[in-house]
């Protein structure tokens, strides 16, 4: 369960580390990708998958999402490519078009993430109520609950850009607890640990 928490806080952490500068523009690249934290939890989660069904939906959403984010991270890093490729009008036209798409269907990857969370957060409740735990299993199942309506907020963000509040302000403390109860959840289970 460490490698998943230490995936999901991939997901939710971000370091904007300055790499380049030009007179017109300061390049910043994030220490945490989203993509490395994706490729953890899917390595992690194919340990679980014996455990139940929900582990394996887990898994396959998340190598989906390392997929897509990883090319959203390329697209962000652009700029260290040679500038004699970035002329040429081909290059130039993909790279539009993959800052475009990442800038509209950044929601929507916000909105997958928090899909992704629920399941695995579905998974562990119903691997604690397996053990008879049912306090955790009930944190769990609300916990899925939240994640669930957090996606919904994230797809309403495509329609309203101007929100006071972001998804993330939420999603942060709500993944704490998480993260400390799945803690809690995996002690005793081989595959969970």
């Amino acid at each position: 369960m460490f490698l998943a928490i230490l995936g999901i806080a991939f997901l939710f952490l971000s370091f904007q580390f300055p790499i380049s500068s030009t007179t017109t523009a300061t390049y910043y690249m994030d220490i945490f990708p989203d993509f490395v934290g994706y490729l953890i939890l899917w390595f992690s989660l194919e340990k679980m998958i014996p455990v139940n069904r929900w582990f394996k939906d887990a898994s396959v959403v998340a190598a989906g999402l390392s997929a897509i984010t990883f090319i959203q991270f390329l697209g962000g890093i652009s700029f260290l490519l040679p500038q004699g490729l970035t002329d040429s009008g081909v290059y130039q036209t993909i790279l539009d078009l993959i800052n475009f798409v990442f800038s509209y269907i950044g929601p929507v990857i916000t909105a997958l993430s928090m899909i992704f969370l629920s399941i695995l957060s579905r998974g562990l409740g119903l691997s604690c109520e397996d053990r008879k735990k049912e306090f955790l299993s009930t944190v769990f199942f609300v916990l899925t609950i939240i994640f669930f309506a957090l996606a919904a907020f994230a797809v309403v963000t495509l329609f309203l850009r101007d929100l006071p509040i972001e998804v993330w302000h939420i999603g942060l403390p709500v993944a704490i607890v998480f993260a400390v109860f799945a803690v809690v959840a995996s002690r005793g289970v081989k595959e969970l640990e």
